[in-house]
């Protein structure tokens, strides 16, 4: 089960593609179909057009420091999603779109590329950025304000705290003598333009005493973070680091090697100081190195000759559910989590636990020791897998793992054993737990029918449908119907639909969005900005190569950036669907776009041409049509000039439950979730209809005199969530400056 993106560089990139799709790169690539990487220009240009065909973002490079090459920085960020999925507080082992998670980019350099593709990955990602650099700092900095992220990440020489991983890329040479001799050392010159300065290429003791300082810093953190992770560039340095870890007792560790293309190979370390088990795809994906050097396996897998899953599943369940421990089977998704503090199903366990009841003690269970999860497989895609996954999710000793594996394959493999171990053992303690709590005797529980409850000792665990007071449970047990709620939504023969179907497919899971444009930071030097509350990139661009060539068929880029100098107001960029979304403009948004707009740039007026939709609040229509109607008075720029596209245009109505025309719209797009409700005529007082309706159509109709087909006018009330902190901020300050007042004491924070 993969929980990450599909790594869309799975596949050369397509140059010839690439160029048709962007026009830059199109400059750069040689007639015969190839790039030149010996040129530090055209290299820049490639990694600048797969980030902004691919993900949306706009980066800026100076020419003296280094390129990063996207595929290879993407599967980096791609493995450590993975680690974090696989190792959440609700053992989900899927991406978990509501998880906030804060990155430290450890040296992120000018072009800021992992907190750029980790935020435009996954909405509730943060990053802290640092480097040593001022210059690139500098660079890093413009390039977050470009993609309008300043909210979400923070380039700064200050670190954050409570960090959910940490990531760093070293320099890899001790010297610049090192460097030369490793180049010269090469039998062929380098395949790709080095720009990289001194500091990105050179550090005392190189990439190995680098990554050593990290773990011997994080000595004093511990899980204050929970990952922590480094790229190599060389080989060579993987042992020596993974030495150091086992030095220190660090056994909860990851190895991986990342490959791209046939030239380019780099490895990634990760340890963590908590006992939450990465999936085994994660962990030990390095076959070059000794085994005895990698981390402990965090899967078993015992294979099975029955080809009804189900049935094999139904066996599981039935041995775990008599041993003493926390543990929940879900048939219909085929899999199973428990939890256990030691090794209870072991002879010497059963026996502490015996003496245990018998002292009436018992134990706290608040934080198992173990924690494990088991799936059951058996055809999947026409292949027959017929197989058990036992994977170790929780724990740092490896030896209850190895025993509970044991046990369950002697389980299975001998299963007319079991009812009779277990009996014998409850027949044991059943006379000491008689005493205290009246349970019957072993001839009274033969007699009783299987549907009766049976109360049993708390050695043995009742069904699964059981009250258990473990919170790592409850968490887990939540998780897992989660899971069970989302497998429906799984199709994995999607890919051998036809390929025209699977296009229609991605095309009718486009949704609707209402896009509200706001005043926004001043980002282009002091002027005014605008940007919509609806900005964040659809996930269907993100979701795999075809559907991300679907969305680019049907999404536009609506963006304005001035030219430095000039005076204009920009649009920050975001993807629409002309035919599906619709374009709200509040009373200052629309005094904007009639007024100014046609006044600018033609490039300005242009982002406009694609929409379809348009909405405009009620007393901006009615300021239109007034205007409109006063003889002698400057003829107002034309709709139909603006937008000529236009179908349908939606007269919205921005008003509170009270009736109350709101004072202002949010200022922090992106959280309010804006939408718009239609509504009937007859809802509507026969005075907005003479004052607002019917003007607004005689306008349209003298706009499309002759000139086309007169768009729809449609009716809508204005729905948003309640107002964030951000709009409540706001106000406070606003209200504050209107009466001339000064916040004192805590009030100085908001």
């Amino acid at each position: 089960m993969s929980t990450t993106m599909a790594n869309i560089y799975k596949e050369d990139v397509d140059f010839a593609t690439l160029s048709s799709q962007d026009a830059e790169f199109a400059k750069v690539l040689k007639p015969n179909g190839q790039l030149d990487f010996s040129s530090p220009e055209s290299v820049q240009q490639l990694t600048k057009s797969l980030l902004k065909r691919d993900f949306g973002l706009e980066i800026s490079l100076p020419p003296d420091r280094l390129c990063p090459p996207v595929p290879n920085r993407l599967n980096y960020l791609l493995w450590i999603q993975g680690l974090l999925d696989t190792t959440s507080d609700d053992y989900a082992d899927a991406f978990d779109p509501q998880r906030e998670v804060l990155g430290l980019d450890i040296g992120t350099g000018a072009s800021c590329i992992y907190p750029l593709l980790g935020c435009a990955q996954r909405p509730k990602w943060r990053f802290a950025g640092t480097d040593i650099d001022e210059k690139s700092m500098a660079f890093a900095r413009e390039n977050v304000q470009k993609n309008n992220l300043q909210n979400r990440i923070k380039a700064s020489k200050n670190t954050a705290k409570g960090i959910d991983f940490s990531m760093c890329n070293p320099p890899f040479y001790e010297s610049t003598e090192d460097m030369l001799t490793s180049a010269a050392a090469k039998q062929r010159p380098p395949f790709t333009a080095c720009t990289g300065s001194d500091s990105e290429m050179v550090t005392p003791g190189g990439e190995v005493a680098f990554v050593s300082r990290m773990i011997t810093q994080s000595l004093l953190l511990k899980d204050r973070v929970q990952w922590y992770t480094s790229m190599l560039g060389k080989f060579s340095s993987v042992p020596v680091l993974i030495e150091k870890l086992k030095s220190h007792g660090i056994d909860n560790y990851a190895v991986t090697e990342f490959v791209q293309g046939s030239k380019t190979r780099r490895w990634g370390i990760a340890w963590s100081f908590e006992d939450l088990r990465p999936r085994m795809e994660f962990v030990r994906s390095v076959n070059s190195i000794p085994k005895a050097m990698l981390p402990f396996p965090s899967e078993y897998h015992i294979a099975f000759a029955n080809s009804d899953a189900s049935k094999v599943g139904q066996h599981v369940d039935s041995i775990l559910s008599q041993l003493p421990l926390k543990w929940i089977w879900r048939p219909t998704i085929a899999t199973g989590i428990g939890f256990s503090e030691k090794a209870v199903w072991s002879r010497a366990s059963r026996r502490q636990m015996a003496k245990q009841e018998e002292e009436n003690m018992e134990g706290d269970g608040e934080d198992p020791a173990f924690g494990f999860k088991i799936y059951v497989v058996g055809v999947v895609k026409s292949e027959v897998l017929n197989r058990i996954t036992v994977w170790w999710m929780k724990g740092h000793d490896s030896i209850i793992f190895e025993s509970f594996c044991g046990m369950l394959k002697r389980k299975l493999d001998t299963p007319e054993r079991l009812s009779l171990e277990f009996k014998d053992a409850y027949i044991i303690r059943a006379p000491i737990m008689a005493k205290a709590q009246q349970l019957p005797t072993e001839s009274e529980m033969v007699e009783v029918p299987p549907e009766v409850d049976v109360p049993q000792p708390p050695s043995i665990p009742r069904p699964i449908n059981a009250i258990t007071r473990c919170p790592t449970f409850k968490r887990a047990s939540k998780a897992l119907s989660s899971t069970l709620c989302l497998s429906s939504a799984k199709f994995p023969r999607f890919m051998e639909l036809p390929p025209e179907l699977r296009r229609q497919i991605w095309k009718e899971s486009f949704v609707p969005r209402v896009h509200e444009l706001h005043p926004c930071a001043k980002l282009y030097n002091e002027r005014m900005t605008f940007r919509s509350n609806s900005s964040k990139t659809p996930s269907i661009f993100h979701v795999c190569h075809e559907s991300r060539e679907v969305a680019l068929e049907h999404y536009e880029l609506m963006k304005y950036e001035p030219s430095r100098g000039t005076s204009g107001k920009g649009i920050l960029r975001f993807w629409f669907s002309p035919e599906l979304d619709t374009l709200l403009l509040n009373s200052l948004m629309g005094l904007f776009m009639m007024f100014v707009l046609l006044e600018e740039e033609a490039d300005y007026s242009g982002s406009m041409k694609g929409w379809q939709t348009v909405a405009f609040d009620a007393e901006r229509a009615q300021l239109i049509t007034l205007l409109s109607g006063i003889h002698g008075h400057a003829p107002q720029p034309r709709i139909k000039e603006v937008f000529p596209s236009l179908k349908q245009l939606i007269i919205a109505f921005d008003y509170t439950s009270r009736g109350k025309t709101r004072f202002r719209t949010s200022v922090w797009p992106g959280e309010n979730g804006t939408s718009l409700r239609q509504f009937p005529w007859p809802v509507m007082e026969s005075r907005e209809f003479d004052t607002i309706f019917k003007p607004m159509r005689e306008y349209l109709e003298n706009d499309y005199k002759g000139k086309g087909e007169v768009p729809e006018i449609q009716v809508a009330k204005v729905k948003r969530k309640t107002f964030i902190r951000g709009d409540v901020r706001y106000a406070f300050r606003k209200s504050c400056a209107f009466l001339g007042m000064r916040p004192r004491g805590v009030f100085r924070r908001i």
